[in-house]
């Protein structure tokens, strides 16, 4: 058991440990997909501004996850 008596395979606000992975390792491939649209399309502002949109709000979750998981 852990600290707070909760069983360490117990889910954990509605979602077990090896969804929030599971969860990050796709944030992990979109955001690399991302980052090549910036690559590919650095001439375009608008899809610049898309992707960079798109990566922020990608980190925000990102970092719910790994906030998730530190519990």
């Amino acid at each position: 058991m852990s600290d707070d008596h909760t069983p360490k395979n117990a889910p954990h606000a509605g979602l077990d440990r090896q969804t929030l992975h599971d969860l990050n390792n796709m944030f992990v491939a979109a955001k690399g997909s991302l980052q090549l649209m910036q690559m590919r399309h650095k001439d375009d502002p608008k899809s610049l501004r898309i992707a960079e949109t798109a990566l922020q709000s990608l980190e925000n979750v990102q970092s719910f996850v790994f906030e998730k998981l530190a519990h």
